[in-house]
């Protein structure tokens, strides 16, 4: 439902801070967006 650019902005955030070693925490804003989990 999300529009593909949101998606991939917020993969994008994800793997920044995975990157960082905050793969958990970037993980719980992702689910409460539900843009990645969704």
């Amino acid at each position: 439902m999300a529009e593909p650019s949101t998606i991939t902005v917020s993969s994008v955030a994800g793997a920044a801070k995975a990157a960082e070693g905050n793969s958990a925490n970037a993980m719980q804003p992702a689910s409460s967006d539900g843009l990645v989990l969704a």
